[in-house]
């Protein structure tokens, strides 16, 4: 295979561009020759922030009327040109070897169509961000190395046509949320032949475990809203019940937790576990809102 093209960077910054700046520095030692960066901000947010040293016409600050990431990726998709996507939040910084091994993964004889990305744990003084970072990445912990990274659809890379030939084949329409709960995840299971490779994430979202409580509800109201739709009625219940409480189980197999990390799993297997019920039988509500939140405040 020949060396990618149009490969999209995309930023979900629903806070404003402001919180992509420590991104967008990492970035600026990027080469851009075959890259174009996309930042997917709610609109009244936009502060026109970026680094001098990157090319202007190579940004994009790209304005919603909707606030969350969810609604910014799908419809970032469905208007792409690129043949290859990268979507990063503000707060997951790309390892310093990120690109390089981007570059040797998807110039291998047999890529896979999509991938998730290894995390590393940037604020591990934290017991909040601990907590959010072990329940979110989970079996992706880069320490472990998996042959490959279980789904954590907020930062992946996929193929466009690929995705598109099975949204198609799912019906040709993709609704909010199909693409990370369903596309990506769909994609990974097919792949057979690609070799993994170590390219791994910084997460550096530091926050309180109060905060993290109402971000890990918040996410689990917004995800159980959108799966209203994707997932069908029957089995839902012990489906969610083996999603929160089983997966805490799993994680806690491959990695040693101290007491308070093991106690902090379980808060977050209910914390989701009662979100993902509310957003299900009573609407998504201000959990976007309440999400971003959690984000990290960038200042400097």
């Amino acid at each position: 295979m020949t060396k990618p093209l149009r490969l999209e960077i995309l930023i979900c910054a629903p806070n404003g561009c402001a919180d992509a700046r420590v991104l967008l520095d990492a970035l600026a030692g990027v080469d851009l020759a075959d890259k174009t960066i996309t930042i997917l901000e709610f609109g009244p947010n936009c502060t026109q922030t970026n680094n001098s040293e990157l090319p202007a016409e190579k940004v994009e600050h790209r304005h919603f009327e909707e606030f969350g990431d969810i609604g910014m990726r799908q419809q970032s998709f469905l208007t792409s040109q690129a043949n290859w996507m990268a979507y990063l939040e503000d707060h997951a910084l790309p390892d310093t070897d990120f690109f390089s091994e981007l570059g040797a993964y998807l110039n291998q004889e047999f890529p896979a169509d999509a991938m998730t990305f290894y995390s590393k744990n940037g604020t591990p003084n934290s017991v909040g961000s601990r907590a959010v970072y072990n329940w979110v990445w989970g079996e992706s912990e880069v320490s472990l190395f998996p042959s490959k990274p279980a789904p954590v659809c907020s930062a992946f890379l996929v193929n466009r046509e690929a995705a598109v030939a099975e949204i198609n084949r799912r019906g040709g329409v993709l609704q909010k949320g199909e693409l990370e709960m369903l596309i990506i995840p769909e994609l990974i299971r097919q792949d057979q032949q690609s070799i993994s490779h170590r390219i791994a994430v910084l997460h550096f979202e530091d926050v309180n475990f109060v905060t993290a409580i109402q971000a890990v509800a918040s996410n689990g109201r917004v995800t159980g809203n959108l799966e209203k739709d994707l997932l069908p009625r029957k089995g839902w219940l012990k489906h969610m019940l083996r999603r929160y409480f089983l997966r805490s189980a799993r994680i806690r197999k491959v990695g040693k937790y101290n007491f308070i990390d093991s106690i902090s799993l379980e808060i977050m297997a209910i914390s989701g576990f009662i979100g993902v019920l509310i957003g299900r039988y009573f609407g998504i509500g201000k959990a976007e809102l309440e999400l971003a939140h959690a984000h990290p405040v960038v200042k400097k």
